[in-house]
This record gives structure tokens, sequence and C-alpha cells, in this order.
């Protein structure tokens, strides 16, 4: 029986109206998954559904064992601090409390977040009833080997509440790729397109144990979405928006339909969106990114009828963020007051997924009082809040970590509650353009709400050209406005690009083309200084939200370039004296930075990777004007970096390009039975490496970086080179005299999470 026919069978047992047509198909899918389970024809119909033609990347939903850090006779060092439970979170085994501070201490496992991920393989009531009798009573006083023991016995595998659901008629080989010139970029592109048949998931709390009443973190949801992948095996917040960018080039519209209707969901449960779908995130929000998604579906299917659940939950959302998380901020330099957005999260103990990460900050080798370290906790979750955790960005002391294998330091001094974030104001404002924009082609068309979002645009609009962007000719940068010391900041980071992606263009860029050029020369620099994609941050600090490339972040720049007028992007770029790097273009204040020195090096063992004669980047694009120039580049080196960090862990594609020899691949720490794996960050020194740092290995997957990947494949896949990998030769089968490199010498290792 077809899925249709499955439809209007349930619709004639029911004959009520309560059942709508996406309700009822929620309960078709949700009985075939169990029935093909149980059936165990799963696979089968997997592989018959899905075309031979795409090579298809398995997934699998990572199960951890566990391995003490410490030996399983000791105590648990720090078990005697005082604990805080929050009452956003009331769980007595996953919110903050004795068992999960015990287990979290004893370190089990190398990625706090695995314990809390875990359903129990019981009931709540006995699950607490097994942690009373560890030790005895004494839990304070257990051993990391009680406390293992405990956890083995008593919680099934993380991820096991989730099914992954199968693609129906998934088109291998989509029209997007026509777009694409080149072959070996095609191929690879399209390769990263049959991914998505493996990060569909659904919530399954049934298959968790024997009886409903055991206990999980994942929130139920009504319908499928896309997980980023690796450790986040469910569904998130602000990263969905650049993955739904490939999904809709992919043909996956109904599952972006799905997606949306969870974040519909959740808004008219919790009155918001979630950082991610675990109830250890129900304190804090994401980039408030939900109006676009709907925005580029809308857009991509003319799906209008979708707008009428769809604009309700934008406002419920927008009255969210109105009131918790707005304030008023005098400006020092007009003496306006405006009402402008800040992450500011009500938080007074570790975050549960990152306990450990957390309590170290603010125990380890410092000495804080209660109030001091409950002061930490909040900024910690703040910045979490901002997708950006961490990042030397949000620090009173940005530098405090560099040339240190310890994080702590930098992270002590975070302020972000303080900060007025451009990049969440310059969101904020293309939010509201976006919902007057959708009320305009709604059912009711209603003018009144037209005219209020407009009206609540222009006034953040006023306020980031007044406290956000620095019209000094020796600055000329979007920075984050920090009213602690009521100026700005001094950290240049790809954040003081969104306003221009955003529509916000300050009339001094506007209407000069030198000015416009000065306004993105530290862009500039940084793609002549570097090899890879474009930095986050120029400061080496070890947290990933600084030296490394992100998916999101190359894209919002790159259409911040598309964004500039044409009448300031018409001349070539401009070209250093003789002797002086492009450095010397970039305005004095504009990096933060007093001289070049202080900008992290580029390795000599890999600089060949980034110079040639000619501004030196990869690719020139003679008579191209100086926008499109570095928009260009920016794409080839993100296409690049993907391609070759993806080829050096085992990638391959059909009948055009074998996978690297064995002793190759062991030179990046890979072997012949991986596949090639997409990152969620990138070495921005290293077009072969993954990114680096932060509180978890770099997580393979990878759903933003999918969606980036695809979206730039299609829109500039005229324009896109073969990638050239240093110190790897590329030969295709179709073209085996086209070879390219190798480019350097030497042995790059790389650091990832592995099968």
């Amino acid at each position: 029986m077809s899925e249709e026919e499955q439809i209007k069978l349930l619709a004639l047992i029911t004959r009520d109206p309560l059942f709508s047509p996406s309700i009822i198909r929620t309960m078709v899918r949700k009985l075939s998954v169990a029935l093909l389970a149980l059936s165990g024809v799963l696979n089968a119909q997997q592989s018959n559904s899905q075309s031979a033609t795409a090579t298809v990347l398995h997934i699998p939903l990572s199960t951890a064992s566990p391995s003490p850090a410490l030996p399983t006779d000791t105590n648990i060092p720090g078990d005697d601090e005082e604990v805080y439970p929050q009452p956003w979170c009331s769980s007595p085994i996953y919110c903050s409390g004795d068992l999960l501070q015990s287990v979290a201490l004893a370190e089990l496992y190398e990625d706090g977040k695995t314990f809390i991920d875990k359903p129990t393989k019981f009931s709540q009531a006995q699950v607490l009833d097994a942690w009373s009798k560890v030790n005895d009573g004494d839990q304070e006083n257990a051993t990391v080997g009680q406390i293992e023991q405990f956890v083995q016995e008593n919680f099934g595998p993380e991820g096991s509440e989730l099914v992954e659901v199968l693609l129906q008629n998934f088109d291998t080989n989509p029209e997007f790729l026509n777009n694409i010139n080149d072959d070996l970029v095609k191929g690879f592109v399209g390769t990263i397109h049959s991914y998505w048949s493996q990060l569909i998931r659904q919530v399954n709390t049934t298959a968790t144990c024997d009886n409903d009443s055991c206990d999980t973190t994942l929130l139920e949801l009504p319908d499928t979405f896309v997980v980023p992948g690796g450790r986040f095996r469910e569904l998130y917040y602000w990263d969905t928006y650049f993955t739904f960018l490939g999904m809709l080039n992919s043909g996956l519209s109904e599952q972006v339909r799905e997606t949306l209707n969870n974040f519909i969901h959740a808004i008219d449960t919790y009155g918001f969106i979630p950082n991610g779908f675990r109830s250890y995130y129900l304190n804090r929000s994401q980039p408030p990114f939900f109006a676009l998604m709907v925005e580029d579906y809308v857009n991509w299917t003319n799906d209008t009828g979708f707008l009428d659940i769809a604009l309700p939950a934008i406002e419920k959302e927008l009255v969210w963020w109105k009131n918790n998380r707005t304030t008023e901020v005098k400006s020092p330099w007009t003496g306006k007051s405006h009402n402008v957005a800040k992450y500011n999260v009500a938080n007074t103990a570790p975050r549960p997924e990152s306990y450990l990460a957390d309590f170290e900050v603010t125990n380890k080798d410092v000495e804080y009082t209660e109030e001091e370290k409950q002061e930490l906790y909040a900024e910690l979750s703040s910045a979490a809040e901002s997708g950006w955790d961490f990042s030397s960005r949000w620090s009173k002391s940005p530098r405090a970590s560099q040339g240190l294998d310890d994080q702590n330091p930098v992270l002590r001094q975070l302020n972000i509650r303080q900060l007025v974030p451009v990049d969440l104001n310059s969101i904020l404002y293309k939010v509201h353009t976006a919902a007057a924009s959708l009320y305009a082609i709604s059912s009711d068309s209603n003018q009144e709400q037209i005219d209020a979002h407009n009206k609540r645009a222009e006034e953040i609009k006023v306020a980031i050209l007044d406290l956000n962007w620095d019209n000094d000719q020796e600055s000329l940068i979007f920075k984050d406005f920090n009213t602690t010391a009521s100026d700005y900041s001094s950290t240049w980071s790809l954040a003081s690009y969104f306003p221009y992606w955003a529509g916000i263009i300050p009339d001094s860029v506007s209407s000069s083309v030198d000015t416009a050029q000065s306004a993105f020369a530290g862009l500039r620099y940084t793609l002549d200084r570097f090899n890879g994609s474009l930095p986050t941050t120029i400061i080496d600090s070890g947290l990933q939200w600084d030296l490394n490339a992100w998916a999101p972040l190359q894209y919002i720049t790159i259409k911040a370039l598309e964004a500039l007028p044409d009448n300031v992007t018409t001349q070539a770029l401009r070209r250093p004296e003789e002797g002086q790097s492009t450095f010397s273009l970039v305005p004095s204040k504009q990096l933060g930075m007093d001289d070049e020195s202080q900008v992290p090096i580029q390795p000599l063992y890999n600089i060949s990777g980034s110079t040639s004669s000619k501004n030196g980047f990869t690719n020139e694009y003679e008579g191209n004007n100086w926008r499109d120039t570095l928009a260009n580049e920016a794409v080839q080196r993100f296409i690049s970096s993907s391609f070759c960090s993806w080829y050096s862990t085992g990638g391959s594609i059909p009948n055009m390009l074998d996978q690297l020899p064995a002793e190759k691949l062991a030179l990046y720490d890979a072997d012949s039975s991986y596949t090639g794996y997409m990152f969620e960050k990138y070495n921005s020194t290293n077009l072969v490496a993954a990114g680096g740092g932060g509180e978890y290995e770099v997580v393979v997957g990878f759903g933003m970086s999918n969606g980036v990947l695809i979206d730039l494949g299609s829109r500039y896949g005229d324009k896109l080179s073969k990638p050239q990998c240093p110190d790897i030769e590329i030969t295709e089968r179709q073209s085996p005299r086209r070879q390219i490199g190798p480019l350097y010498s030497g042995r790059r290792t790389l650091n990832y999470v592995g099968q």
C-alpha cells in the first residue's frame, strides 16, 4: 500500500476534522517506520529506494563506551562542590544536581555530551533508586569505577531515541549540478549532495526501553528533521538555515517544510526555538534565523499557504526576543537611546552538556566566590546562545590564551552580556524586513503588520549605524558595541560583514569607491595572509570560533560582498606599494592590531598553497571588479578546503577519482576504510586540514557545511576551477593528463573524529 493510499485509509478511519493531512502524514510515517523496523526490511528498502549512481556515505548513530580518564578506584575530585539546580531544567538525572555532577566529574567519556544524550533503560524512579544505593548511599565519596558501573547498568546508547528516515525518490542527479563547469568539482558536489540521505531523522522515544516511562533529554517533535552529524544527533537552530540552502537546491523542500513544522511546534510549546532540541538547551536560543528560513522556503516553493501557520510563529518568536533579550542602550556619540538585542542567558550552573569544561573554568587553579562562579556560568551559556562558543570576540582579554594550550584564561574574561553584537542585530533587522515581505504575499496581506515590521527594521538599522558602525577613516568597520566601556570592541571578526548581508550599507561606503575598498581591506588581507578559507578572527586563541573557518560565515561574507552596489565596485583590487603587503592597505584601526607582526603567521610548509604572482590568490579573475574578485576567491577557497580535506580522508568519486593510496592517506591519519569527510569547521591556514580547538573533537557530517557547499557550487559553478591541494596530486580517470600539484613538501596530520 502506498503512502497516499495509507493516508486516505486513515482519513476514512478518523473522519475527524482535527486530524489534518499533515498530522495524518506524520502518523503514517511513524507507523511505516515501526513496521519496517519490525519486519527487518529497513535496509533492503534503503538500497532499493536510491539510485546506484550516487556514492552514499553512511554516518551511523555513534555509541561511546566508557573510557575513564582517572583510575577506577579513584574518588571523584571536586564532587563536594556546591550544586545549583536550575528552574528551567528539572530532571534530577540530566540537570544540575548531585547525580550529573558526579558522572561529569568522573570523566567517563571524552565528550561530556555523551552521558546526557543517553536515555535511561528504566523509569526515572528506578534509576534514582539505583543511584541512592551507589557506594551504600555515600555518593559523594564514590569511586570512578562505581559511577561507571551505575551508568552502564542504567543507561542505553546515545542516539537510540532517533530513527534514520529514508528519502523516497531521492534525485541523485539534481538540476543544479548542471551549473558547475568543472567535472571534478561537479563530481565532488554531487557526492556531498548524496549525503542528505544519511542526515534525516525522526524522534522515536519508544525505542529506548520496554515501557514509556524511561527518561531522555530528547524533546518530542512531530515531524522529520535534518541533523548536523556526529555528536550533534538532534535538531539545532541556526545551523539549519545554512543546511536548508543546500537542501532546497537538492530538491528536499518537503523535508525543509517538515523541519520548519518542528520549529513552529517549539515556538508554540516553549515560546521560542531552543539552541537544540534537548531539554538541557531550554534556557537559551540561538541566532534567530527562523523567519529567514521561512522566506527562503516560500520563495523557493511558492508555498504561500504555509504562511498561515508560519507568520503567527514568527510573531511569537519576535515577542520572546523583545521580552527576554532586548534592552535600551544610549549612544555615547549621538546621545540617542536604542532598543537593541543582546545574548543574555539566565544560568547559575555549568551547562549540562559541557559540565566538566564549565566546572574547570570556574574551579581549576582559581579561587572564585560563589557569586563570581554563577556570573561566569551565565557568560558561558550566553556565549553558547550566540552560536560562537567560544571566541575571543566575547572576552575582555581576547589574547589571554594566545600561545597557551589552556583556553580557560580567555574564557574567564567573558563579557558577552555587556556587548551589543553587530551580527545579532543585523539578523533581527533582516528578520523584520523578511516578515514585512512575507505579509505582503500572504493570504491576508496585513498592511498594518507590514508597516510595523518595516518601522522596527528601520529602528534597528539606525541603532546599528549609530552603535556599531565606526566611520573613522582609520577604522571603517562594523564592530560590537561594548556597554561596559561605552565604546566599540577592538576585535575584528567576520561578524563585521553581517550588516552588508542584511542590506545595511553606510552612506560613506555606498558613495565612494575608495571607502568601499577600505571597508573590505581587512577581509582582503586575510585572504592574502592565509591559504585556507576566511578565518573567523585573526587571534590564535585555541578557541574554535577564532582562527578556524566556518561555513556559515563564509556564506554571510560572500553575500555581503554581493550586496555592495555596482557604483563602488567597478575598479580592480588596489595593489600595495612595492615591498609592502596588503596589510598596508588596511585602515590602521580596522583589525585591532598595531602591526602585522601580531597577526598569526601562515606556516611556511604550506605557504605555496596561497601565493601567486597576482594578489596572493590561488585564482585570478581577469577583468573582474574588486568585489567579484574577492567573492570568487572566497568561494574557491571554501570549495577547495572542503574538497582537499575530504579527499585526504578517503574521498573518491566512482569512475572519476580514485581514493588516495594507503601510504598517502596515512599522512593524514586516515586509511582505506575512510570514505571522505565533510567537517564542521576548517583550518584557515591549511587547505587539507579540518579545524581544531574547542571543547570537543572536530565533528564530521556535516549539515551546514554541506548546505553552504551546495549553494556556492550552484551559484558560482561557472567560475570554479579544479581544487589545488597542497602535497596531493589529483589525477582524474577521465583526464589522466590533467594533474595538479604537489604544491609543497612536508607531512601534515589531520585531527578529526574517526569512523
